[in-house]
């Protein structure tokens, strides 16, 4: 029994102390999200190999530091049912000659933001309130480092203040 009992004391003291130090922390909760991966597409929009399963979706839960980068977060409700009307495409990937396109399929009245940012979480682009079914960007001057990967974080916003919310990751040859 008093075996038991000294093995059960371990394992809380283990457990405790585990925990804690996790919260303490000093580390930035951006520095744990993590941004490697990309789904591969050609000129076209087509997936061309690599397919990673958490980008290009409208179902990310996501940490803090990514909510505040949409300042407005909190005015939308993110519990809707899905909703298989909206879908985005980011190509190509990787981005050849720093030209870069999203695709999006969605009703008139659902809007799109977006906000793209380095690994350091700094922004290099952005844009509200797109009814455009596509938009083309360029990364020619705003970004000097080649195999980086970048984060389009957006937003399928409808008239009934549902919200959708993905990522897609993107890399600059």
């Amino acid at each position: 029994m008093r075996k038991i009992q000294l093995a059960i004391s371990i394992l809380l003291f283990f457990i405790l102390t585990t925990n804690c130090s996790d919260k303490n922390s000093s580390e930035p909760i951006m520095n744990k999200i993590k941004f490697e991966g990309i789904t591969t597409t050609d000129i076209f929009g087509a997936y061309t190999g690599f397919y990673d399963s958490f980008d290009w979706r409208l179902d990310d839960s996501w940490q803090s530091s990514e909510k505040e980068l949409f300042p407005d977060y909190e005015l939308y409700n993110y519990s809707c049912p899905s909703d298989s009307n909206n879908q985005i495409v980011g190509y190509p990937n990787p981005i050849l000659d720093y030209m870069f396109k999203l695709h999006f399929d969605r009703d008139s009245t659902t809007r799109v933001d977006f906000i793209v940012v380095n690994q350091n979480f700094e922004e290099i682009l952005s844009l509200d309130s797109v009814y455009k079914q596509e938009i083309a960007m360029t990364f020619k001057d705003v970004v000097t480092e080649k195999d980086s990967i970048f984060r389009v974080y957006y937003r399928f916003v409808t008239e009934n203040n549902c919200c959708y919310t993905g990522h897609g990751d993107i890399q600059i040859k």
